[in-house]
């Protein structure tokens, strides 16, 4: 759920990416794909971390297998690996 500071900083995050802050949904940009979504994704963890890593967390949705490989502390497979480039490109950096 936003916030209104949440909405504060969306509209400072559209702003700062070049985005007009009137054209954009009050509402969670990692709830979508698309441009305009992955623009206020890489604002949001470039100038807002913190607020970027709630918000992305509030729409997760990796697997279970996912989370259980990453905590097992060994090597992910590659369908760990496509598991968290799909649900969080920013912050899953692939080699």
């Amino acid at each position: 759920m936003m916030t209104e500071k949440d909405a504060e900083i969306l509209a400072d995050i559209a702003a700062k990416v070049g985005l007009d802050p009137y054209t954009i949904k009050n509402e969670n940009p990692h709830k979508f794909s698309g441009k305009t979504s992955y623009m206020l994704k890489m604002g949001a963890a470039e100038f807002y971390p913190e607020v970027n890593a709630r918000w992305r967390s509030e729409v997760s949705s990796i697997s279970a297998r996912t989370v259980a490989e990453c905590r097992s502390g060994q090597p992910l497979s590659e369908r760990a690996q496509q598991d968290l480039w799909d649900h969080d490109p920013i912050s899953w950096r692939r080699d």
